[in-house]
């Protein structure tokens, strides 16, 4: 059977004409595919340059999107700004509940860093703050020396005329052990100035505390611990005068945060100086000199000493 089919099949011969009309007809319905086919060789450098132009808009993207820098802002809102390094800023975190507010209600997103914090200061919860004499404290981080310098100069230059406002320089070892007791850099450095008064202070006590509130506790814990002496007329009077409120020192631009410490006592003036007296002296007799006062209250005046100053300077911490 098998045999019988194939040597009907070998008996079918197709004529030449037919041959080359079936030929013709292929070619015009392909449009000729098989003379005009490119090899596929010629679209690799086309690939390739598709590739690079695919590679270099993700590296683009993955620079753009990776914050190297941040600033920190505590008032009573408590803020972050993530900044890349085409100081732009990337996104903003609030650390407590007005941080958070804030954060939602100013859209800083994608601005320069200088404006995000100018936006942010002229914010009318922020200038309600500062109308209330709040401390606010800024500070920069970047791993970059440089470009700290750099970021620190430009914020001093965004708050001038902004009263009692202190800016800083962190680094990111600081800023990550703020981020793990859950707060912001500069809350953090005042819970550390605080703890080293206090070591019974946590975080989470700091947390909810604006800026004034902490800077309070560290000069209440001040003012219990002054020393009281007697003053030479009898009347007693406080060491360690020199211990500020922290918004007494601060003036209208930014300016390091002040510290406090105590200053020596009644008739030292340690740093300024020798305190002077009021020129008469208290000696109970004859004066020997030229009628005048000295620092330690002795008078050594031409006559009977019988004056009313005591020579008594309360001394400043030098500075």
């Amino acid at each position: 059977m098998n045999d019988r089919l194939k040597n009907a099949f070998e008996a079918v011969h197709a004529e030449s004409d037919l041959k080359e009309k079936t030929s013709e007809f292929l070619s015009r319905k392909t449009q000729g595919y098989q003379r005009n086919r490119r090899p596929l060789r010629r679209l690799v450098p086309v690939m390739a340059c598709c590739l690079l132009v695919l590679l270099f808009s993700i590296g683009t993207g993955w620079l753009y999107f990776t914050p190297v820098s941040a600033i920190t802002i505590d008032i009573n809102p408590s803020l972050e700004l993530s900044i890349n390094r085409f100081d732009r800023v990337l996104s903003v975190k609030g650390y407590n509940e007005d941080g958070r507010y804030i954060a939602n209600a100013v859209n800083v997103t994608f601005l320069k860093y200088e404006d995000a914090l100018r936006k942010i200061l002229n914010d009318t919860d922020i200038q309600e703050h500062l109308r209330r004499d709040e401390p606010m404290s800024i500070v920069v981080v970047s791993p970059d020396q440089q470009q700290s310098d750099k970021m620190l100069n430009t914020v001093k230059s965004c708050t001038q005329g902004h009263h009692n406002v202190h800016c800083h320089a962190g680094n990111s070892e600081e800023a990550s052990a703020a981020q793990a007791v859950g707060l912001s850099l500069g809350k953090y450095r005042a819970f550390l100035e605080l703890q080293a008064l206090d070591p019974s202070v946590t975080p989470e006590e700091i947390q909810g505390l604006t800026m004034r509130e902490i800077r309070n506790r560290i000069a209440a814990f001040f003012e219990t611990q002054q020393p009281v002496s007697s003053s030479p007329d009898g009347t007693s009077s406080e060491q360690g005068t020199d211990t500020p409120s922290s918004e007494a020192s601060a003036v209208s631009s930014c300016e390091e945060e002040p510290h406090y410490g105590q200053g020596n006592g009644a008739g030292q003036g340690n740093g300024m100086g020798q305190g002077n007296g009021m020129g008469q002296g208290n000696g109970n007799g004859q004066g020997n000199g030229n009628g005048q006062g000295n620092g330690n209250g002795q008078g050594n005046g031409a006559g009977h000493g019988h004056g009313h100053g005591n020579g008594q300077h309360r001394g400043r911490n030098a500075s």
